[in-house]
């Protein structure tokens, strides 16, 4: 009753038409095909086909916008970190012990800057009637992600250091005794885990082994990711071309 009370406002009054808007989004959300709104539009069940569409395409305007703030949060961040290392370049030594803080205090509030990620979307589209000219089609898409960096690498020095790699001993790459032992220390704690929830004769592991392991970014590992979609490219990974637009 409401939705009918709704369409004879509707007709009266083309701007309120909240419920149409509302159904044709429901009904294209569930795959209703265009001859659908082409029927149902006249009875006011909802919006034609183009209009939806439209609704769809105004509605995803501006999906980008957090990671715009993003971007220029960190341009003046690290616009503000090169001024700060070039006074304290060219400064005295009772001035450097005041910018070296300075300096410290801005990269711990500085934005933790953001990445990107992806996968393949790939879609197979199959034909009620097949012909001739209409014939199985494939689509192989790209979903781009972007998320702000949980853990922050500020901190870090900006310095490049460049060495012969021919003079440098292998075991500089190779884990070192205290390394090895935190690594043999953090597996059995995994492994225990594993064992207690699929052994049911080893569930009394649980009693004794630590929830998760202790670590220095825990505070920060516990922050939801704050990510935004950016959509599904038309581009192929299959494809060289595709693939440098992608990057």
């Amino acid at each position: 009753m409401l939705n009918s009370g709704c369409q004879l406002i509707a007709i009266f009054n083309e701007d309120m038409n909240a419920t149409r808007k509302i159904m044709s989004v429901i009904l294209k959300k569930g795959g209703l095909k265009k001859i659908a709104f082409k029927r149902l539009s006249p009875l006011y069940g909802c919006m034609g086909y183009a209009a939806t569409n439209t609704l769809f395409e105004s509605v995803g305007q501006g999906f980008d916008n957090t990671l715009k703030v993003w971007k220029k949060q960190v341009e003046e961040n690290v616009k503000q970190e090169n001024h700060l290392l070039h006074c304290l370049e060219n400064a005295s030594e009772s001035e450097a012990d005041k910018l070296s803080k300075e300096l410290e205090n801005h990269r711990k509030t500085m934005h933790p800057g953001y990445s990107f990620t992806g996968d393949n979307v790939d879609m197979r589209i199959l034909p009620c009637q097949m012909t001739l000219n209409n014939k199985n089609k494939d689509y192989h898409m790209y979903q781009l992600l972007a998320f702000k960096n949980r853990i922050s690498s500020n901190d870090f020095s900006n310095k490049q250091y460049s060495n012969d790699l021919k003079s440098l001993p292998l075991s500089i790459f190779l884990p070192s005794a205290k390394e090895q032992s935190t690594l043999v220390d953090e597996l059995v704690v995994l492994i225990g885990h594993i064992w207690s929830q699929y052994i049911p004769s080893l569930e009394w592991f649980q009693e004794y082994l630590p929830p998760v392991i202790v670590h220095a970014q825990m505070d920060n590992t516990k922050k939801k990711t704050e990510k935004v979609h950016l959509g599904a490219l038309r581009k192929n990974e299959q494809y060289e071309d595709d693939m440098l637009d992608i990057l």
